[in-house]
C-alpha cells in the first residue's frame, strides 16, 4: 500500500501545480540535469507563466511522462491538422519529439542563478539567452566534429606531437618506433608533416633511428625531394638577402630583421631546419623612401599599393629575377612591424636590438625578449597554424635560456594588453612540444575566465593538431574580430579606446 498511496499523492501535487498556472501568475520550478548548460545549470531556479505565444528562442516548459522539461522554442510545424512545437535542448543534437499545445504549460520570464535573477523579457536578458544558445550549438558542433576524427588518427596526432617535441628523452625514440612499426594514415601524415614544415625533424629523426625501412617508399622520397628543393631556395634567399643588406649598408640604410634567419643560426640546431619564407625587413623613417629605390635597383618591384600611414604599414616586394613561389625572395619592407597588429603600440624593436652578421653584411636583429614575444605574435597572427611556430617557441626559449629577461616579457605583455596572446602561445607551445621553462610565466599571465571560455572552444591541443591546410583562411575574419575583444588588442581603457578609434579613422579616411 505504501508505493500506491505515495504515487496518490504525488499525482496530486502535480494535478495542484498545474491547476495554479494561471493568468499572470509567476511559477518557480527547480532544475536538474545539463541539457541546457550553460543557459540554465542544475540547481537554477526558472520563473515561467502560462503562454500560448513564443519567439524563436524562447525558453519552455512542458510535460513529458510525468516530467516538466525546460528546453528551448524553435517553431512551430502542422502535423495533419494539429499545431505541434518543435523544441531542443541546446547541447543535444536532435529535436525533441513534437509537443502539442496541451503539453506546453507556459514560457520562463525569469531565472534565477546563485541568488541573481536575469530577466529574460527584457532586451539585455534575450540577448544573453541567445547568444548562450548560438555558443552552445557551435561548441557542440566543433566537439562532435573533431571526436569523429580523433577516433580515427590517435596515433598519427601522437606521431606529429612526437616529431614536434624532438623524440630526445629515450621514452619518446620508444614510443616513436612503436608507432612507426603499426598500421598508419601516411596520406595524412604527408599533408600534415609538409603544411606544418616538419620534414627536417621527421627525416632526421627517422635516420637516426634506422627507421627509413618503415616509411612507405613513396612517402619518404616525396619528403627528401621537398626538402632538397628547400635547401636549394633557402641558399639562394640567403645569398640574394645578403646582397640586399650589403648594399643598404653601402648607402648607410639600418636594417633589422625582425623574424627569420637568424632563428636557423642563433636557436637551431641546424640552421636549414628552419625555413625560409618571406622577410620582414625594418627601417628607419627617414632611410624609407632610399630602402624602397635600393630595392628596385637589384630588380625587386612592389606587388600592391603603398598602404595609407606608411610609417606603420609597409609594401611588400617581389624578386622579379625568379618565381617566388619556386626559390624567389620576398621582402616586407616596413618602419614599424608590431604597428599593424597592435595599432596603440608605440613599442620600438630597435631599442635592445643586436648586431647579426650575415656573410659580410650586417644589420640588426632584436633582443632576446623581443625575439621571443614576435614568435608568440607571429603564432595567433597565424590564428595558431604551423607547428613550425610552437617549435620556433621552443627553440628560443631552450637556446637563450637563462638570459631571457622574464620580468621585462611579463612587463611588457601587460603594458601594451597581449598577455592572453602571450599567455596561449607559450601554453600550447609547452602542450605540443615540452616548454618547461615557460611555465612559471603562464602562471603569472593566465587571463580571466571569459577569454579562457572562449579561447578553449576554439583551440586545444587536439583540435591544432587536427587542423588541415586551408581551414584557418575560411574563418580569419571572424577569429580576427573575436581575438580584438578577447585576446587583448582591444582596450577599454579610456586612454587606449581613444587611441584605436583615432587608428581606425585614420586608416578609413586616409
Amino acid at each position: 500500500m505504501q508505493p500506491q498511496e505515495s504515487l496518490h499523492i504525488e499525482t496530486i501535487a502535480r494535478q495542484l501545480f498545474e491547476e495554479s498556472i494561471v493568468g499572470d501568475k509567476e511559477i518557480a520550478l527547480r532544475c536538474e540535469g545539463v541539457s541546457m548548460e550553460p543557459m540554465v545549470a542544475s540547481g537554477d531556479e526558472v520563473y515561467f507563466k502560462k503562454s500560448n505565444t513564443f519567439r524563436f528562442g524562447d525558453l519552455v516548459v512542458y510535460k513529458k511522462n510525468g516530467d516538466y522539461i525546460v528546453h528551448r522554442f524553435l517553431g512551430k510545424r502542422t502535423i495533419g491538422k494539429a499545431q505541434m512545437y518543435l523544441l531542443k535542448a541546446d547541447n543535444i543534437a536532435c529535436y525533441d519529439e513534437p509537443v502539442t499545445s496541451a503539453q506546453v504549460l507556459g514560457r520562463v520570464i525569469k531565472l534565477k542563478r546563485k541568488g541573481k535573477i536575469i530577466n529574460l523579457e527584457s532586451l539585455a536578458g534575450r540577448c544573453v539567452s541567445l547568444t548562450y544558445f548560438a555558443y552552445a550549438n557551435f561548441t557542440r558542433l566543433v566537439r562532435m566534429e573533431y571526436k569523429k576524427r580523433q577516433e580515427g588518427l590517435k596515433d598519427e596526432r601522437r606521431l606529429v606531437q612526437l616529431i614536434t617535441m624532438g623524440g630526445e628523452k629515450r621514452e619518446m625514440s620508444e614510443e616513436l618506433v612503436s608507432l612507426l612499426s603499426g598500421s598508419l594514415d601516411w596520406d595524412y601524415l604527408f599533408e600534415k608533416i609538409k603544411w606544418n614544415f616538419i620534414s627536417p625533424f621527421f627525416l632526421s629523426q627517422v635516420k637516426e633511428l634506422k627507421l627509413a625501412e618503415k616509411i612507405p617508399r613513396d612517402i619518404l622520397e616525396e619528403l627528401e625531394n621537398i626538402n632538397r628543393i628547400q635547401l636549394v631556395s633557402d641558399t639562394r634567399k640567403r645569398h640574394l638577402l645578403s646582397e640586399v643588406l650589403n648594399r643598404f649598408n653601402t648607402y648607410g640604410i639600418k636594417a633589422l630583421l625582425s623574424k627569420g634567419i637568424h632563428l636557423g643560426s642563433e636557436v637551431y640546431e641546424d640552421s636549414y631546419q628552419r625555413w625560409m619564407g618571406d622577410i620582414d625587413v625594418m627601417v628607419e623613417p627617414k632611410d624609407w623612401m632610399r630602402a624602397s629605390e635600393v630595392l628596385g635597383n637589384l630588380g625587386f618591384s612592389g606587388s600592391q599599393q603603398m598602404h595609407p600611414c606608411r610609417d606603420e604599414w609597409g609594401i611588400r616586394y617581389l624578386d622579379n629575377h625568379f618565381d617566388f613561389r619556386k626559390n624567389g625572395l620576398r621582402v616586407e619592407l616596413k618602419s614599424n612591424n608590431w604597428a599593424l597588429e597592435f595599432p596603440y603600440f608605440d613599442y620600438s624593436l630597435w631599442e635592445g636590438s643586436r648586431i647579426y652578421q650575415l656573410g659580410e653584411a650586417q644589420c640588426y636583429i632584436p633582443s632576446c625578449e623581443d625575439v621571443l614575444l614576435i614568435a608568440c605574435l607571429n603564432l595567433i597572427r597565424h590564428n595558431f597554424q604551423g607547428l613550425i611556430w610552437f617549435i620556433d617557441i621552443k627553440k628560443i626559449v631552450e637556446a637563450y635560456g637563462d638570459t631571457i629577461d622574464w620580468k621585462k616579457i611579463i612587463a611588457t605583455a601587460k603594458r601594451y594588453d597581449i598577455e592572453t596572446i602571450v599567455y596561449y602561445a607559450l601554453h600550447f607551445a609547452d602542450q605540443l612540444c615540452g616548454v618547461e621553462k615557460a611555465r612559471g610565466i603562464c602562471a603569472r599571465l593566465k587571463p580571466g575566465k571569459i577569454k579562457q571560455l572562449f579561447f578553449s572552444s576554439f583551440w586545444n591541443e587536439e583540435i591544432i593538431l587536427l587542423r588541415k591546410e586551408g581551414q584557418t583562411h575560411k574563418a580569419k575574419i571572424p577569429f580576427e574580430c573575436a581575438l580584438i575583444l578577447f585576446g587583448g588588442k582591444f582596450s577599454f581603457q579610456p586612454f587606449k579606446l581613444a587611441r584605436y578609434i583615432s587608428y581606425l579613422f585614420r586608416l578609413i579616411f586616409a
